[in-house]
């Protein structure tokens, strides 16, 4: 960026990274604090976020402090996604929807029941200091969810 057009960037950048079968490839990487793969990132954060934010605009920011929690997130889509899926809805059990652990995506709420979009829908978080602990957490909330949507099982498998 800074060769190219003379400007230094300042802001975040998120990797996301997918295992196939022995091998993990890098799959992208995001610019935008508002994609969900940022809740890996601010779930391990000790460090302030408004620090980090205001230090890295003053060029003036120092390694942010992480916390030693595994994060595993377990995006719910639509079937068909990515490419064709429909739109849904299901209902949700009231004890799910103020959960720290459930982050909604692209819904709407009518009445008692939760309208998808064509997008994800909404990523369940499972926590813990041991990775296979996490990723049992998250795999055993979503389906305990029971809504009718699709999640892939294999995620932080090893």
């Amino acid at each position: 960026l800074k060769e190219k057009m003379g400007v230094t960037y300042k802001g975040i950048i998120v990797g996301q990274f997918i295992k196939i079968k022995e091998k993990i490839f890098f799959n992208e990487y995001d610019t935008r604090p508002g994609d969900s793969e940022i809740i890996n990132v601010l779930e391990s954060l000790t460090t302030d976020l408004t620090e980090i934010i205001m230090t890295t605009f003053e060029a003036n920011l120092q390694a942010p402090k992480m916390n030693s929690n595994c994060v595993v997130c377990v995006y719910h889509v639509p079937d068909g996604y990515p490419g064709s899926s429909s739109p849904n809805s299901f209902c949700l059990d009231k004890s799910y929807i103020f959960l720290e652990s459930i982050f909604f995506g692209d819904t709407r709420k009518e009445g008692h029941r939760i309208y998808t979009g064509n997008s994800r829908t909404l990523v369940v978080m499972g926590k813990d200091v041991i990775l296979p602990k996490a990723r049992e957490e998250a795999l055993r909330m979503s389906s305990d969810l029971n809504i009718g949507l699709f999640y892939r099982k294999d995620i932080g498998e090893f």
